[in-house]
C-alpha cells in the first residue's frame, strides 16, 4: 500500500497475547489503511465523474448523428440511446475505472473493520483474562 509492502497476513493471523501488544500494532495499521482508503474514496468520485461525462458525451455524439454513423438499427431514441451509450469504448473504460476504484474502497473498509473486530476481540480476551486470575487470587468464601 501506498508504494509500501505491508504482510496483512502477519495482522490478521497473528494470535495476539495480550492487548498492550495488539494496541501497539493495529492501531497505527488501521490509520494507514484508512489514509489510503481516504485516497481511494477520493479517486472512485472522480471515476464516477468520469463516467458520467463519458457517458453524456456517448450521449451527445450519438444524438448528433453517431447513431446512424455506427449502422444502429431504427430512429435514434431515448431508450435506444440509453442501451447504446453503454456500448462506447469510453464510457466502457471509464466503468471499468470506476469498478477498480470501488473494488479497492470495499476492500479496504473491510479490511479497517476486520481490523477493528480484531484488536476489541483481543482487548475483550484480555479483561476477561484478568478477571478469572483476579477471581482465582482471591480467598474463597467458605
Amino acid at each position: 500500500m501506498d508504494g509500501q509492502p505491508i504482510d496483512l497476513n502477519y495482522f490478521l493471523t497473528t494470535d495476539y497475547v495480550d492487548a498492550a501488544s495488539a494496541g501497539s500494532e493495529i492501531p497505527g495499521l488501521i490509520e494507514f489503511i484508512n489514509e489510503n482508503y481516504q485516497v481511494f474514496v477520493e479517486q472512485k468520485i472522480r471515476s464516477k465523474g468520469a463516467l458520467e461525462r463519458a457517458r453524456a458525451k456517448a450521449y451527445f455524439d450519438l444524438k448528433a448523428g453517431l447513431w446512424e454513423t455506427r449502422g444502429y438499427a431504427g430512429k435514434f431514441t431515448e431508450s435506444g440511446a440509453e442501451k447504446s451509450v453503454e456500448l462506447e469504448e469510453e464510457v466502457i473504460d471509464a466503468l471499468e475505472q470506476y469498478a477498480v476504484f470501488s473494488g479497492y474502497v470495499a476492500r479496504l473498509y473491510n479490511l479497517m473493520q476486520t481490523l477493528q473486530a480484531k484488536l476489541g476481540i483481543t482487548r475483550t480476551v484480555e479483561a476477561t483474562r484478568r478477571a478469572m486470575l483476579d477471581d482465582a487470587d482471591r480467598p474463597s468464601e467458605e
